[in-house]
């Protein structure tokens, strides 16, 4: 558009130097005819004066009167096809917005989706724990009330083979509970050390791109 401008500039000021130097010719022209007219007459003789320059069949002094020729039909296409351009330029930008926009929601529409899958796969692992534990603590409860009513029982045994073999099953029974516990506990380790890989991994993406949140945290 600005290389369009620039070029008709610079065909008007090409139009008026060529005016300027016509008008200049012209202006010679009419000395000389002038010095030709008073020789003739101080020599008692009528001689013509030269018929003004012709350029393209039109005198130069016609042309110069009405300033610059009319634009051809070149110069006047000129604008028309810059301002075509534009307005091409303008829609191939405006799709080219579009598609990004179109690939920028894409993305964070699948970015949302894989952030409520995690969350829900998340949530799912922390439900399953929580009950796992409750049971855990439900069980431990009965568990301990049987080892307590053991216990009492071996309070009024007095055969010591008796006694030995009570004592050897509350010791089994509290070995299965604390079984129990540590299976419990174990589970909650590994899901806490799966949470802090995929903090730890999540960082690492941040500090190498900074689209792990946007990507939908890109985590399993």
């Amino acid at each position: 558009m600005a290389s369009s401008a620039f070029n008709w500039d610079e065909e008007k000021a090409r139009e008026r130097r060529i005016v300027e130097r016509r008008e200049r010719v012209e202006e010679r022209l009419r000395l000389q005819r002038t010095k030709q007219g008073k020789r003739a007459l101080v020599g008692g003789k009528c001689m013509p004066t030269s018929p003004p320059l012709m350029l393209n069949s039109r005198p130069l002094c016609h042309r110069a009167a009405g300033g610059s020729s009319s634009p051809q039909p070149a110069e006047q296409a000129a604008p028309a096809r810059g301002n075509e351009q534009a307005a091409r330029s303008a829609s191939t930008v405006a799709e080219l917005h579009a598609a990004a926009a179109a690939q920028v929601e894409a993305v964070r529409a699948g970015a949302e989706q894989r952030t409520e899958v995690h969350r829900d796969a998340c949530d799912a692992e922390e439900a399953a724990l929580r009950d796992e534990v409750a049971a855990e603590a439900e069980a431990s409860r009965h568990e301990n009330r049987a080892i307590d009513l053991q216990w009492e029982h071996l309070q009024a045994v007095a055969a010591p083979q008796e006694l030995h073999a009570g004592i050897l099953a509350v010791n089994a029974h509290c070995g299965r509970m604390l079984e129990a516990k540590d299976r419990t506990l174990a589970a909650a380790r590994a899901l806490l050390a799966r949470r802090d890989d995929q903090y730890t991994r999540l960082l690492q993406l941040q500090v190498r791109g900074g689209f792990a949140v946007g990507m939908g945290w890109g985590l399993s």
